[in-house]
């Protein structure tokens, strides 16, 4: 492979960990920022501030993956990033909640073309880097979560922490200059780059594509519905006297350790999310999810708590991972952007509903209770999983990857 195209996709992964870092900044302490800066003491007002945004980001999200197939990609980029940089700005000059939502929103329309960096990392890497790319991404991912929860404890200390938004702004700056300056023309690059044939894709890729997509949209819409239903009431509840009683600062920690954990999986899945293994890993770690996240809602030992998270992150990671690796390895390959913003959209449908469901269960139930129903819907989601495995195409598909090797 060559400098230019490493290079390329070095800078690709700059603006993941820009944007994750942004994206994440204020999420673990929203009921704490809007009772802070606004007033705003309802905790359902979280709940429905994140539903407008993924609601948003579901509406926006696919047209970015079809033009990607239209348009130059370079030139999409640099759309989405000077303008995101523009609205964060006025975002820190807002008055009052509502001006804040709608700024947020707009900044949300712009924002949403960041999802195409993934898998424009994963076509120019080729068939054969996938899992190397998949692992490092999720590594990449998590860094910018455990470093933005970090920064978010001193945020959300600020007298003012709608400051926050000129170090987004900043960042989304950084990333302008670092592709325009390094980011070699896509296009150009993916003819270069030699496909290894992959000999696990069925026969009629149409045909899987057409059922393919729908089906691991819904696995998607679960699995992050079940995974943000824990979310935006995390740090309230490890905060709360009748829980743990920690810190903000704990709290923060405490919210961070998947992510951590995440990096450390990458050698994990680098090795062993093989195709092959694809559907082993995805059941083992939905199994161990399940029954992690039930030991975060009903114990009362902070070390077991502690550990519970410990291995909750590593097996978040290798299950997305997992996840997108069998989308990728089923796509065709000039379509991986469009499909992956596809089952993009489905997720964030689970995005929209998770802070809702998890407001509802906080106001008539407990903040553990989030933990509780996610437990309880990762079991279903595995049922469902495997359920598709009835159907001739999507079976076909795993017999071939199984043959393959």
């Amino acid at each position: 492979m060559n400098n230019s195209l490493n290079r390329s996709i070095t800078v690709l992964f700059v603006c993941t960990f820009t944007y994750i870092f942004s994206e994440v900044l204020l999420a673990p302490f929203y009921p704490v920022f809007f009772e802070k800066v606004f007033g705003i003491e309802d905790l359902t007002y979280t709940g429905f501030y994140i539903f407008i945004c993924r609601m948003t980001v579901v509406l926006t999200a696919p047209f970015w993956g079809f033009f990607s197939n239209k348009l130059n990609i370079k030139t999409l980029l640099y759309c989405g990033q000077i303008c995101s940089a523009l609205v964060c700005v006025a975002i820190t000059l807002t008055q009052n909640v509502t001006q804040f939502t709608i700024a947020t929103v707009i900044l949300l329309l712009f924002r949403s073309s960041f999802v195409i960096l993934y898998p424009l990392i994963i076509q120019l890497g080729g068939e054969q880097r996938r899992e190397t790319i998949a692992g490092t991404y999720q590594a990449v991912f998590h860094t910018g979560i455990v470093v933005s929860s970090i920064a978010g404890i001193w945020i959300i200390q600020l007298d003012n922490p709608l400051n926050a938004f000129f170090i987004v702004a900043l960042l989304d700056v950084l990333q302008f200059a670092l592709c325009w300056s390094f980011l070699e023309n896509p296009s150009e690059m993916k003819k270069e780059t030699k496909e290894i044939p992959d000999r696990t894709k069925p026969v009629d890729i149409l045909q899987t594509s057409w059922i393919l997509i729908p089906a691991i949209g819904v696995i998607g819409l679960l699995f992050q519905f079940v995974h943000n239903l824990v979310r935006p009431y995390f740090v309230s509840y490890v905060t709360e006297a009748g829980y743990f009683g920690t810190t903000l600062t704990t709290g923060g920690v405490l919210f961070a350790i998947p992510s951590v954990m995440a990096i450390a999986a990458l050698p994990f899945i680098r090795s062993y999310a093989k195709p092959h293994r694809i559907p082993l890993l995805y059941t083992v770690g939905s199994v161990l999810l399940a029954v992690t996240l039930l030991i975060q809602g009903i114990t009362n030992s902070l070390p077991l708590f502690i550990f519970s998270r410990v291995v909750y992150g590593f097996f978040l990671a290798v299950t997305q991972a997992a996840l997108e690796l069998y989308l990728f390895n089923n796509s065709d390959p000039e379509k991986i952007p469009l499909n992956y913003t596809l089952m993009f959209a489905f997720a964030n449908v689970g995005l929209v509903l998770a802070p809702l469901t998890a407001s509802h269960l906080v106001e008539e139930y407990s903040f553990a209770s989030p933990l509780i129903m996610a437990a309880i819907l990762s079991v279903f989601t595995l049922a469902y999983t495997w359920s598709l495995a009835f159907h001739p195409v999507l079976a076909k598909t795993v017999t071939r990857y199984q043959r393959s090797t």
